[in-house]
């Protein structure tokens, strides 16, 4: 069994080298786009009505492409800044042509204004852009569909200084304080950005089959959440660090169907808490966060449910507390390895029935304590599981 968890602590280093290079690999991006800045042209905010004005637009201003597939409208080296409030630097609305996006710097100069907004848009490409010091989201999209946000720097987006003493709780659900913010859009891919230090990371609302991969995302209140009928939608190999409330999680009982897999998480307060049905936990790395998985309620304290969760073949070590079951039934908790963590490695409260725990290595938790779990519900299956206390 030494030999095994050596293994294990190995294949969570490779983890964290991943995520090391991925993280590199997204400064190189930064660093490549801060060596343009040389090269920007001062642009006034732009404001697209539909395809036929993006044709009159592309047409005068110069852009290249024609809005095909394989010749998109291509939109770059522009620094655009706020000099008033209220609208968006660029603003894209009711189009279906292809378009790119990219190499832009977007600064909202500390005003009420949103970096990048879509609405109704789809086929269109956010990349390599800079977007920072907007009062609202980075980046908004809105009724928008099959559009991609790939390799951006969103920092310092969705701040208002004026309202930091409301509850943090509140805030969670206000989704333009957020860097990047999807509201009623589907099939969106958002992957290899840098979103930091904004209110919020990205926030999914009402939105579903989207894919959010190969992220960093850190230094939020609330770094991954899920509001309303978020459903069936991917969080996968992304770095979620040192957001002060929780890494990921869904607020009410709504949010179903997600899977979140193969992520790196740490410094986070709750690094997963989520509510919804059949959500999976699968394959991440869990490492000194206050607490590691979390269905049911936890961030917020209020009784929303998680019946039939899968939490699954993750690595959970050096976090103060591991795995939490509260509000949460049918759920499986299986071949997870679960070691060094200061408290228990499963506490299930007396709300929580019918789970099963299966085939999980429980190594060297709470330290001193009589057991390494803690099981105050009733008709939970422990079964084929290897505790190892010495």
């Amino acid at each position: 069994m030494k030999f095994l968890v050596c293994i294990l602590i190995v294949f969570g280093m490779i983890n964290l080298a991943f995520s090391k290079a991925q993280i590199i690999s997204n400064n190189a991006v930064l660093e490549e786009n801060n060596q343009q800045s040389s090269q920007y042209e001062t642009h006034a905010p732009i404001s697209i009505e539909n395809n036929t004005d993006f044709g009159v637009q592309a047409q005068n201003e110069g852009w290249d492409g024609d809005g095909s597939q394989s010749n998109p409208y291509v939109i770059e080296l522009y620094k655009i800044t706020a000099t008033t409030t209220g609208g968006a630097l660029v603003e894209i609305k009711n189009t279906d042509v292809y378009f790119e996006l990219s190499n832009n710097l977007f600064d909202g100069n500390s005003q009420e204004i949103y970096g990048i907004k879509l609405n109704k848009v789809k086929n269109g490409t956010i990349l390599y852009n800079v977007v920072q010091n907007c009062k609202l989201a980075g980046i908004k999209l809105l009724r928008s569909e099959n559009n991609e946000i790939c390799g951006n720097s969103i920092s310092n987006n969705g701040i208002y200084k004026e309202i930091s003493l409301v509850p943090s709780w509140v805030l969670y659900g206000w989704g333009d304080l957020y860097g990047i913010y999807l509201e009623l859009s589907h099939a969106n891919l958002i992957t290899n950005n840098t979103v930091e230090e904004n209110m919020g990371g990205v926030m999914l609302s009402d939105s579903t089959h989207n894919f959010v991969s190969k992220n960093t995302v850190s230094n939020h209140l609330y770094g991954i959440g899920f509001i309303n009928a978020a459903h069936f939608n991917v969080i996968s190999e992304n770095t979620i660090n040192s957001n002060t409330h929780a890494g990921i999680c869904s607020y009410f009982d709504r949010a179903h169907h997600n899977l979140v897999t193969k992520n790196l998480f740490y410094g986070n307060k709750y690094a997963v808490g989520l509510r919804g049905r059949n959500n999976t936990v699968s394959d991440n790395v869990f490492h000194d966060n206050s607490f590691a998985i979390s269905f049911g309620s936890g961030v917020d304290h209020e009784p929303w449910y998680a019946p039939e969760g899968t939490i699954t073949n993750n690595i959970i070590y050096n976090n103060s507390q591991s795995i939490l079951l509260e509000y949460a039934s049918e759920t499986n908790v299986m071949n997870n390895s679960i070691f060094t963590n200061q408290n228990f490695g499963l506490e299930i409260f007396s709300t929580s029935n019918d789970n099963i725990i299966k085939w999980n290595d429980f190594i060297k938790n709470n330290p001193g304590g009589e057991s390494q779990a803690i099981d105050d519900g009733t008709n939970n299956e422990f079964t084929s599981n290897y505790w190892w206390t010495s």
